[in-house]
């Protein structure tokens, strides 16, 4: 998986926060491209934040946003984040952690009855090496 890592600037003063976001490019034909980040269950620094095609990120270089690349990514600016605690080096860290895509739970909205499923139905995907399909009855939770 390709990585990035951005600063974040975009934060007024006084607001505290860590160094920056991560963020991993997830190629077509992977499981989990063009999954939204909120519903994908990962183990990492404040949940998963982010989203979106690789041509709607902006702070990608040209020849990334036309790789057809699908981004997440999470970010430093939770309650006690800092640039003490997230400096460039943690989140550069959290991020290659990240792409290695153990602990992810790909979840795809499949129709029951014609109806989408609701939240605590939602058929996962274990990805750590072997795509394996487990069910899940109540709403998300740790990897299996």
């Amino acid at each position: 998986m390709k990585t990035f890592v951005i600063e974040i600037t975009w934060l007024p003063g006084g607001i505290s926060h860590g160094w920056g976001c991560g963020y991993i490019g997830i190629p077509k034909g992977h499981p989990l491209y063009g999954v939204t980040h909120d519903n994908i269950d990962v183990d990492v620094h404040g949940a998963l934040t982010f989203s979106s095609h690789s041509k709607k990120c902006g702070f990608l270089d040209e020849a990334d946003r036309d790789a057809d690349l699908w981004i997440v990514g999470f970010d430093t600016a939770h309650y006690n984040d800092s640039q003490a605690n997230w400096p460039k080096e943690a989140v550069e860290a959290e991020t290659r952690r990240l792409a290695e895509l153990k602990n992810i739970i790909g979840i795809e909205k499949r129709k029951k009855g014609g109806k989408p499923w609701k939240r605590g139905d939602y058929q996962g995907f274990r990805l750590d090496g072997v795509v394996k399909p487990v069910l899940r009855k109540e709403g998300f939770g740790k990897a299996v």
